[in-house]
């Protein structure tokens, strides 16, 4: 068995230093000053000695070139691990763990690796994902924390200072967050990003709650639900809100959403039913970048392009509202379903609409289960559709900061 690990030990060294594709990125990587680890597993498979073992011999050797650089770990799945695995892994980590910028951690081996939040005072962006009764995180410690994700962890107020100077906030999905999520909120004082998904907070909140709002207008992006959102935009002016996006809710119906960002460029909805009530933002004059993602909703996605093109009277719109607007660049619909046949036609020939009135607009058409087709389109107008099949696309803020910084 010696002899078998030596050998192990030696080969990976070796592929470590051989000049090839994998090599180059690693000098890239080092050169930079980053170097990203990746410890996962398939939540199913079962314990292998060896290939755990392999594990902890690249992990090494990565660690042993590492030299000055700020480290990024990413540890997912475990449950399967056998005992001596993470010991093992720890040692090798804490020497390095003042280097550590990121930890994302996930729930089925967060007691086993939760020590080195101890030592982890450098890290700026932080991922936890729990279980019920896991131990209370050591949050307080990690003085330079700027980007926090959470799920199933509860307010503790040892997290009150730390809170303060977080700018990136993500809840993920957590029955149990609802009543200490105004705490959560309530002690960011520089939050700018803010994410929250899945749950109807409401009902534990109440709406008289008074920590909820009260540190939420420097927020530059915003991602919830049509469930939160108005309750949130009825109360605050979001002067500095530049990327917005709105998640479905089951209500078929809500009152018009008439709010005016004037810093808002960026808007992406997840359609669901109807979606009229979206009109007043999708409309806004200042916005440049829209994404619109729809599932088996032909219909409702028709109808909201008619009322796009030819708006009724009695909704409320914006000053000089029109669509497409003059500062709109850059339009993206993405279908999570099938294309149904009997809306394509008419759908094609709301796009050609669009895109005759706008020259300057360019248009992704993104399936992510079939051909999106519209071939139409790309013939029609060869400068400004695109057609794809893929299963993700940037995120839309990305796309527009890079286009701001000059990316391709």
């Amino acid at each position: 068995m010696r002899d078998a690990t030596s050998a192990w030990a030696e080969l990976v060294r070796y592929l470590t230093d051989i000049t090839s594709i994998t090599g180059h990125l690693r000098h890239i990587a080092l050169d930079y000053g980053e170097l990203w680890s990746v410890v996962g597993f398939d939540d199913h498979m079962s314990v292998d000695f060896d290939n755990h073992f392999k594990r902890i011999i690249v992990m090494k050797a990565f660690l042993e070139r590492a030299r000055r650089c700020n480290l990024h770990f990413f540890f997912h799945g475990g449950d399967f691990a056998p005992s001596w695995f993470h010991p093992r892994l720890l040692v090798l980590i804490m020497p390095h763990i003042g280097r550590a910028r990121t930890i994302h951690i996930r729930s089925d081996c967060w007691e086993r690796l939760c020590v080195m939040l101890y030592y982890a005072v450098n890290v700026n962006n932080l991922s936890l994902s729990m279980m019920c009764q896991s131990p209370t995180p050591p949050l307080d410690v990690l003085r330079q924390l700027k980007e926090l994700t959470l799920s199933l962890i509860p307010y503790h107020e040892s997290y009150h200072e730390i809170m303060k100077q977080v700018e990136k906030l993500d809840f993920d999905f957590d029955y149990l967050l609802g009543t200490s999520l105004g705490k959560w909120l309530g002690a960011s004082v520089q939050l700018k990003w803010l994410r929250i998904r899945d749950v109807d907070y409401l009902n534990e909140l109440g709406p008289t709650d008074p920590n909820f709002l009260v540190r939420l207008e420097s927020l530059a992006y915003l991602d919830v639900s049509l469930r939160l959102y108005p309750w949130i935009a009825h109360r605050l002016s979001l002067p500095h809100l530049r990327h917005l996006i709105l998640r479905p809710l089951s209500e078929p119906h809500l009152e018009p959403l008439d709010c005016c960002y004037p810093l808002l460029r960026t808007l992406c909805i997840v359609m669901k039913l109807d979606s009229i009530h979206l009109l007043p933002l999708i409309m806004n004059p200042q916005l440049e970048y829209l994404e619109i993602h729809w599932c088996s909703c032909g219909a409702e996605l028709l109808t909201l392009m008619t009322e796009l093109l030819d708006p009724s009277q009695e909704l409320t719109l914006p000053s000089r509202a029109t669509f497409p607007g003059q500062s709109l660049k850059y339009f993206r619909l993405i279908s999570t379903g099938l294309y149904e046949a009997e809306y394509k036609a008419p759908l094609s020939y709301h796009l050609s609409s669009i895109l005759t009135k706008a020259p300057h607009l360019k248009l992704d058409v993104v399936a992510l289960r079939a051909p999106p087709g519209f071939e139409g389109l790309v013939k029609r107008f060869p400068s400004q559709v695109k057609c794809y099949q893929r299963t993700d696309s940037i995120p839309l803020d990305e796309l527009y900061e890079r286009a701001q910084k000059g990316y391709e």
